[in-house]
């Protein structure tokens, strides 16, 4: 709760958020009263069943606390409106892609060269030259590639 003030304090935080974890604390809050007033009822019992156990006393039902978790439903909204769940997927996808490019700075670069070269004198091309060439290139680091790409993604 402190962090997301102090982050309201350097306007990092909006006040949605800071709302949000307002009513966060307020949940919690009723549910250590819930809690709080089911164990004075049972801890009444006990005491009742050890220290007059000729008593007529009957405990009121406990009541059922005011916010009941549904995981999948909670989770699904919190997938689709959330934030910060969409923050945190934009940093995975990127994770992945630095990943990706790093594994792919080990491997051999591999080209396919196709072209037409066509050279001659003047404006007529006299005394052409049609030349058409294919081939593979490949290029591949000698050295300690792990490194260079682990020194690449440090410093980026």
């Amino acid at each position: 709760m402190n962090n997301i003030f102090e982050r309201q304090k350097q306007k990092i935080a909006l006040p949605i958020d800071i709302n949000k974890m307002k009513l966060l604390l307020i949940g919690k809050e009723e549910n250590l009263i819930i809690s709080e007033k089911i164990y004075q009822q049972q801890a009444n019992l006990i005491y009742k069943a050890i220290e007059n156990y000729k008593t007529e006393y009957i405990p009121i039902k406990p009541a059922v606390p005011a916010s009941v978790v549904k995981f999948e439903k909670d989770y699904e909204s919190f997938t689709q409106i959330s934030r910060t769940y969409k923050i945190l997927n934009l940093l995975e996808q990127q994770g992945e892609l630095t990943v990706i490019k790093a594994a792919d700075e080990l491997l051999p670069s591999t080209n396919l060269l196709l072209g037409y070269k066509l050279d001659g004198q003047n404006r007529g091309l006299e005394d052409r030259q049609d030349n058409l060439y294919a081939g593979i290139s490949l290029s591949w680091s000698i050295g300690n590639n792990t490194n260079k790409a682990k020194k690449k993604n440090w410093h980026r």
